[in-house]
């Protein structure tokens, strides 16, 4: 019984670390655009809240993974409607972070500040 339960949880630990934490960062939790840039649903002083598995960046039930590569956070969103955005993101200190993504020739730049 042991040895079929491990792998089990070894399995929805991994899924937990890729849903909404890295090693040393949690991004779960309530945020606010401060930036001048906006995205989707996240209009300058939109509430963005991410809990354990989805995020309301787009659309009330986006599904995203937030994890870290090579020492870079990224964050993939995939909206209700089957959509994919990756963002770079960085991490100012633990209340503020910034996503990046292409955009019309451009950058786009989220500031996000946490809430709570």
């Amino acid at each position: 019984m042991r040895n079929k339960i491990l792998p089990i949880l070894i399995a929805v630990l991994f899924l937990f670390g890729l849903i909404g934490c890295s090693n040393d960062f949690c991004i779960v939790g309530t945020w606010i655009n401060v930036g001048e840039y906006e995205d989707g649903q996240a209009q300058r002083g939109a509430v963005i809240v991410f809990t354990e598995g989805n995020v309301n960046l787009f659309s009330p039930v986006d599904t995203y993974a937030f994890y870290e590569v090579g020492g870079r956070h990224r964050l993939d969103v995939t909206g209700i409607l089957g959509g994919n955005l990756s963002y770079d993101v960085r991490i100012v200190d633990n209340n503020t972070i910034e996503l990046s993504r292409p955009r019309g020739g451009g950058i786009i730049v989220l500031t996000l500040e946490r809430v709570r």
